[in-house]
């Protein structure tokens, strides 16, 4: 690969461009519904929507305290929502 770099740069860039991109992806969501079954959301188009109804409560505040709990408890392997 090295050797080929100065004669052929596409080449090069190329391989650049594909280990520089990241996807990232939020997993499946696991929801209880009113009649208390749960179910997974595993569409990223539901998966915003449960989002979206989550996050309406929180202010911004209320939001990062809760996540920073989140973090600590999760650091202790004790996830608590």
């Amino acid at each position: 690969m090295a050797k080929q770099c100065k004669s052929n740069p596409k080449k090069f860039w190329k391989y650049v461009n594909s280990k520089s991109k990241s996807q990232t992806t939020i997993g499946d969501i696991k929801k209880v519904g009113s009649n208390g079954l749960v179910s997974v959301v595993n569409a990223d188009e539901d998966k915003a929507n449960v989002l979206v109804i989550i996050l309406q409560g929180y202010t911004l505040t209320n939001l990062m305290v809760n996540l920073m709990h989140f973090h600590l408890d999760a650091q202790q392997t004790h996830v608590k929502m």
